[in-house]
């Protein structure tokens, strides 16, 4: 009998908390990814770690053409090169996603679905960590803190550009930043121009949205993992 009434219990505990999270406005909602704490190659939160070309699983110094793991030089892409305004976007399959291959099979890289949950469902604010402007982000239901996100600009060719950041502390001592800027790949190619994919782009005003990029500059990667 105590068997029988302790399996009802969960059983309502759930019920009530689908109930609960069915009525709740979206953006209160809970994540339906876990974001992992570093980018890809850090070992700390505020560490740029490794810049990836899209499509590829390793860092390198130069992020070209000349160098880029599917294109011939002129450039012509010798793969994710579907015809331009084909219908739905190409996504990397898991041996050229760089978060599945560098941390492991369930670590994937995130799509613009992804980021978007995070943009509704977060609240985003400057922060410098250890000397690195980036943006916190917090639950918008709880506050709880749960990603720093460096903004450490990227590289085009040798080149790495909007990385700069003026510090500055007022008065009251707080610390803010200005000028470099959030680059982070998505899963997802754009499928009006195969050259280019799409990334998560933040600028010191804290705007945030989809933009698209030539696949061979090198950019962070911040992983994610469904929720099981």
């Amino acid at each position: 009998m105590g068997k029988k009434v302790a399996v009802l219990l969960v059983m309502s505990q759930v019920l009530l908390a689908c109930s609960i999270h069915d009525h709740l406005h979206p953006s209160l909602q809970p994540l339906k990814v876990e974001w992992a704490t570093c980018n890809v190659g850090a070992s700390a939160p505020e560490e740029a770690g490794t810049f990836f070309a899209w499509g590829e699983t390793e860092g390198k110094t130069l992020y070209d053409w000349d160098n880029y793991r599917y294109s011939t030089p002129e450039p012509q892409m010798t793969k994710y090169n579907f015809p331009a305004g084909a219908a739905g976007s190409a996504v990397l399959e898991p041996g050229d996603d760089a978060a599945t291959v560098n941390l492991g099979e369930g670590w994937r890289m995130p799509t613009r679905a992804d980021w978007d949950e995070l943009r509704l469902k977060g609240i985003w604010s400057k922060e410098v960590l250890n000397g690195v402007p980036g943006y916190r982000v917090r639950l918008r239901a709880s506050g709880e803190s749960i990603l720093f996100l460096p903004a450490v600009g990227f590289y085009r060719s040798a080149q790495l550009n909007e990385a700069d950041a003026d510090i500055s502390t007022d008065a009251s001592g707080t610390t803010t930043w200005h000028k470099a800027q959030c680059h982070y790949w998505t899963s997802e190619l754009w499928n009006a121009y195969c050259p280019n994919a799409y990334y998560y782009g933040m600028d010191d005003s804290g705007y945030g949205n989809f933009f698209t990029a030539y696949r061979s500059y090198g950019m962070s990667v911040r992983a994610v993992r469904d929720v099981k």
